[in-house]
């Protein structure tokens, strides 16, 4: 596989580690992966680790990935989400945080993961997020 996952010790923090770039394909292999990782329950607070990367996906593939995003954090399965990448990867996770729905508290990007993890952890980032939002309102 193209990532390591595991958890964080003593946090409950799932930390994803993208190791090379991933071809459009593995996307849902590597989210199956995840679900069944040890530390998978809904509402874990994951830290997605880009640094390794040296190609970005293109920005239709970002919209894609980001609205999937939303939905998961929409019906509980992700909680807050932190994005780690480097000076070029900037872009990027921007884009991304733009389809995911600019301005939403879940997600927040940095260049340095223990600063993502401090974040992650913080009691008003787990406490303090917008409640699930009920398609059938």
């Amino acid at each position: 596989m193209r990532a390591q996952v595991d958890v964080v010790e003593d946090t409950g923090v799932l930390r994803i580690e993208l190791l090379e770039n991933l071809m459009p394909g593995e996307i849902r292999p590597l989210a199956d992966a995840i679900s069944r990782s040890d530390g998978f329950r809904p509402g874990v607070r994951v830290l997605i680790d880009l640094r390794a990367l040296t190609e970005y996906p293109n920005d239709d593939d970002i919209a894609v990935m980001a609205s999937k995003c939303r939905l998961l954090w929409l019906a509980g399965t992700l909680g807050c989400t932190a994005l780690v990448v480097q000076r070029d990867g900037f872009r990027v996770a921007r884009i991304f945080q733009i389809h995911s729905g600019d301005g939403d508290p879940r997600l927040a990007i940095f260049r340095n993961p223990d600063d993502a993890l401090r974040w992650l952890t913080m009691d008003k980032v787990r406490y303090v997020v917008p409640p699930m939002v009920s398609a059938v309102a």
